[in-house]
């Protein structure tokens, strides 16, 4: 038996450190500087009926992320902004190298608080420990069939802290990365990936183009609009003259029957006029055996940039 030296598996080590550190590098490289964190609370907006505009064909206009296809629509279930949540972490689960990130299929919208894309939203627990703890909604914090809730989360909605279907902005960057990082313990594979994610406040200079660069990245936005959350893949600008602000994102609303929608960003043809005022970002880091392409994808640039000397001829 051959066992390798401690040296090599030394340098082994410091390559995958720097293979995470560059994939995590590269992904962030053009978000914006980190906004304060604010704490605007988004929920509980339950379903609304879906309009009878339903959509025939995607417009030419809209500028959709390559894989929008693999954004799943789902419905709101014990939360918008967890729904929405679980819709951005079903669009990373089905990107290369992250295929382990939901064990199951995140592409379809099924099960329970047992079971299922429905269990990573919300779970038993937070459903029953909502129902002993006075809300209808759910909660995260400890009731008396789950005394050691707080310490055990289970769900986006315990990740979040969502509280009675309403979760403030500035836990979803935190629980979007620690629920990435949770290797559920009732699953035979490990679902355990390193994440980053930022949220970021129109009031703190974050804005339409922002939302824009984002996008042509190819990555969802997780959006906040008043007392609401969405999950945005797209984006669209008709505005004229006359019409300065008709411009805005395409999303899921986590409302059945919506189907995606083309929502101004000022919320004018938003039921109840939700404007978009936040958003938060997420970069998945893929699977080991990638982190080695992410890497020399990266350093290429650079070494192209070193020059041979030149030597005289003989």
């Amino acid at each position: 038996m051959s066992f390798m030296p401690r040296s090599r598996g030394l340098e082994w080590g410091c390559i995958c450190r720097a293979a995470l550190c560059t994939a995590l590098a590269v992904a962030v490289a053009a978000w914006p500087a980190l906004a304060d964190d604010r704490e605007p609370v988004e929920g509980p907006t339950p379903e609304q009926a879906p309009p009878a505009d339903a959509l025939e064909a995607v417009p030419s206009y809209w500028h959709l992320i390559p894989a929008y296809q693999d954004v799943p629509e789902y419905t709101w279930y014990y939360g918008c902004s967890p729904t929405a949540a679980g819709m951005l972490l079903a669009w990373w689960d089905a990107q290369p190298g992250r295929h382990n990130l939901f064990d199951g299929d995140a592409s379809a919208w099924y099960g329970n608080g047992e079971f299922g894309t429905k269990r990573m939203v919300a779970s038993t627990a937070h459903q029953v420990a909502g129902a002993e703890n006075g809300y209808t909604y759910g909660d995260w914090h400890k009731s008396s069939s789950y005394p050691d809730h707080e310490a055990n989360p289970s769900c986006l909605a315990d990740f979040m802290q969502t509280v009675d279907a309403a979760t403030y902005r500035n836990r979803i960057a935190s629980g979007l990365r620690d629920f990435a990082a949770w290797d559920d313990p009732t699953t035979a594979v490990s679902e355990s990936y390193a994440a980053v994610a930022r949220t970021y406040y129109t009031f703190d200079g974050w804005g339409f183009e922002d939302f824009k660069a984002e996008i042509a990245a190819g990555r969802p936005v997780h959006l906040g609009i008043t007392s609401h959350s969405v999950l945005a893949f797209g984006w669209w600008d008709l505005s004229t003259p006359a019409d300065p602000d008709n411009y805005g994102y395409v999303c899921y609303t986590t409302w059945s029957g919506w189907g995606m929608r083309q929502w101004r960003w000022d919320g004018q043809n938003v039921p109840d006029e939700r404007s978009v005022y936040a958003a938060t970002y997420l970069y998945v880091v893929p699977e080991p055996h990638l982190l080695g392409l992410i890497l020399v994808g990266a350093l290429v640039p650079l070494l192209r940039r070193v020059r041979r000397p030149r030597t005289k001829p003989l």
